[in-house]
């Protein structure tokens, strides 16, 4: 009968993927008996050739160990990976509920710093076009979360803020006597092409510039004639106070007021700044 021979085993350092275990240490048998000596082994399965498994035990070892190694640093890649996916989804998750805070190019400072630069002459020139009571505006600052709590009292179809069952309706004509601008007239042009065509010429522009090029030109005092200055301060007023959006842009809707600056008082004003706000808000909500 065949005598069985007892394996010998060495200590292997730790590994990394094996976190959080308390496997210090992993014994391999470095010596063992014939395969056809030992029952419980079959080697015969691990060697392709006799020619592969006369390298010898201790070789054939070192092999297995560097495969053990492979795959320790392959574990911890997908652990690392895991990770991340994790922290992605996470994060997703976050995002998904309804925004903390709204953003817009509204900006009171930037509004105020226009009208602050703005010569007697070219006040003049505003008010002659009946935009006057915009120099009026006087800066203050309003808390963001009651503004956010106001939008979403605003019943945006049918144009009221709904407190407590009471209603307080917003209509052009109360839009009007808060901000004396000019209502009941015709709508904004549906076509505003040639009111861009005509903004991009008088600038010499190829792609209508920044709100901020508008700004700088007014506030740098830079001469410039009646028509452009007003221009310059319409786009301010629109984008930064009465009609603001996300974009560092101009909104290209209303340029078709520019086709005929003469025909500017005729135009629904307070209209299209309420279905502005209506629209946002509903966005917003």
């Amino acid at each position: 009968m065949a005598r069985k021979r007892k394996a010998t085993f060495v200590d292997l350092p730790s590994s990394d993927c094996f976190d959080g275990h308390d496997d210090d240490e992993l014994s391999l048998p470095l010596d063992s008996s014939d395969p056809d000596e030992n029952d419980d082994s079959n080697y015969d399965d691990l060697v392709d050739s006799d020619d592969s498994f006369s390298l010898g035990h201790q070789s054939f070892n070192e092999a297995l160990y560097k495969e053990y190694m492979k795959e320790c640093s392959r574990l911890k890649s997908l652990k690392k990976k895991l990770l991340i996916s994790l922290s992605h989804n996470v994060k997703k998750k976050k995002s998904d509920g309804r925004p903390k805070v709204g953003f817009s190019r509204f900006s009171v400072t930037t509004f105020c710093n226009v009208i602050n630069s703005l010569s007697e002459d070219y006040k003049d020139v505003i008010r002659k076009y009946g935009f006057g009571s915009l120099l009026l505006f006087d800066k203050c600052s309003m808390p963001r979360n009651f503004v956010h709590w106001v939008a979403r009292l605003v019943n945006y179809n049918s144009g009221d803020i709904v407190v407590d069952g009471k209603a307080i309706s917003l209509t052009k004509e109360v839009v009007h006597l808060v901000l004396d601008l000019p209502f009941g007239g015709s709508p904004f042009p549906a076509d505003y092409t040639a009111g861009k065509l005509y903004l991009l010429s008088r600038f010499g522009k190829d792609n209508v510039p920044p709100i901020s090029f508008f700004s700088k030109a007014l506030v740098s005092m830079k001469e410039m004639s009646d028509d452009d200055m007003f221009v310059c301060f319409i786009i301010i007023a629109m984008s930064t106070f009465l009609c603001p959006n996300s974009s560092v842009v101009p909104c290209h809707k209303f340029f078709g007021i520019f086709e005929d600056l003469d025909k500017i008082r005729s135009y629904d004003l307070c209209g299209y700044i309420l279905s502005w706000w209506l629209e946002y808000i509903k966005l917003f909500n």
